[in-house]
C-alpha cells in the first residue's frame, strides 16, 4: 500500500471575467498565487507491474480587486447611455477545483533507466466558480451601489488516460514527467442577477443548467529522488479546463460577445509517495 501526499502552491487563471475599462485598458481580477493538497491511496499488484490507485486533488482559491478612477462598466445592466461610467468597481472571485481519479496503470521498462506507465481509469471533476462585481459612484450610480453576483459551476464524471515517465539520472535521482487527458460528461449551472443595493428591483436574472461534456487537460515535470519504498518529488503542473466560463456580460443597449473562456491553474507540487 502507497501513502500520497502533495503540497500545491498555484496561481489560477480565467478568460472572459475582464470588469471594468479604464481609459483603453481593460481590467481584470487580479489573480494570487494560494494553497491546496493532493491525497492518494495506491496499491502494487504482484502479477506483471501493475498499480491501482484513488488521488484527491483540493485546490480552493479566492481574490478581491478593487479600482477607482473614469471606470466603463462591463457588467451593468443598469439604464446607460455610452459616456455613462462609475467611479469605483470592486470585484470578488473563487474558485473551488475539486479532482478524484480512480486509477490503473502498468510499469513498462523501455531500458535501464527509462520506464513508462500509461495508465486509464475514471475521474470525477467538480468546479465551481462565483463572480462578484459591485459599482459605484459617477454618472450611473450617483449615490447608489450596484451589485452583479454570478455563478458558475460544474461537475462531471469520464474516462481518463495519460503517460507517466521516469528518467533515471542518478543513483536516487529521476527525471519525472506527466500527462493526463480526461473528457467528463456533467451539468452546468449558470447563474446571473444584477442588483441595485437597498431596492428590490432587479436588473438581471438568469438561470440556466445544461448538460455537456468537458474536456480537462494536465501536464507535470519535475524531479524526484527515491530510495527504497520512500519517493519525494518537486514538479511544476498546469491544469487546463477550456470552455468552463459560460458567464456572459449583458448590458442594457449591447450585449459583448463572448465564447467560452477556459480555466487554468499552475504551479508547484512538493510531495511524497511512502510505501507501507
Amino acid at each position: 500500500m502507497h501513502l500520497l501526499l502533495d503540497a500545491l502552491y498555484f496561481i489560477p487563471s480565467e478568460d472572459g471575467v475582464p470588469y471594468v475599462i479604464e481609459g483603453s485598458h481593460v481590467k481584470n481580477p487580479a489573480m494570487k498565487w494560494g494553497w491546496g493538497f493532493r491525497l492518494g491511496l495506491a496499491e502494487d499488484f504482484a502479477h506483471d507491474d501493475w498499480k491501482a490507485s484513488l488521488v484527491w486533488t483540493c485546490l480552493p482559491t479566492q481574490h478581491d480587486t478593487q479600482t477607482q478612477g473614469h471606470l466603463t462598466p462591463i457588467w451593468s445592466n443598469a439604464p446607460q447611455v455610452p459616456e455613462d461610467f462609475v467611479t469605483e468597481s470592486k470585484v470578488h472571485w473563487r474558485l473551488h477545483l475539486g479532482i478524484v481519479d480512480l486509477d490503473l496503470e502498468k510499469k513498462w521498462m523501455v531500458s535501464e533507466h527509462l520506464n513508462l506507465q500509461p495508465h486509464l481509469g475514471l475521474r470525477f471533476a467538480s468546479l465551481r466558480e462565483k463572480f462578484f462585481v459591485r459599482y459605484a459612484g459617477g454618472s450611473l450610480f450617483p449615490e447608489g451601489v450596484d451589485n452583479m453576483h454570478s455563478k458558475n459551476k460544474f461537475w462531471g464524471v469520464g474516462p481518463e488516460a495519460g503517460l507517466h515517465a521516469n528518467w533515471n539520472v542518478g543513483k536516487h535521482w529521476f527525471l519525472v514527467g506527466k500527462s493526463t487527458a480526461s473528457i467528463t460528461y456533467g451539468e452546468f449551472y449558470v447563474h446571473q442577477a444584477e442588483r441595485k443595493e437597498g431596492s428590490g428591483f432587479s436588473f438581471l436574472r438568469l438561470h440556466d443548467v445544461f448538460s455537456q461534456a468537458a474536456f480537462l487537460l494536465d501536464f507535470a515535470l519535475g524531479i524526484a529522488w527515491k530510495i527504497d519504498n520512500f519517493e519525494s518529488h518537486l514538479m511544476w503542473e498546469e491544469h487546463f479546463f477550456p470552455g468552463q466560463n459560460h458567464l456572459t456580460p449583458f448590458t442594457q443597449n449591447r450585449q459583448i460577445p463572448t465564447h467560452p473562456g477556459s480555466i487554468s491553474v499552475m504551479g508547484l507540487s512538493l510531495g511524497f509517495d511512502w510505501k507501507f
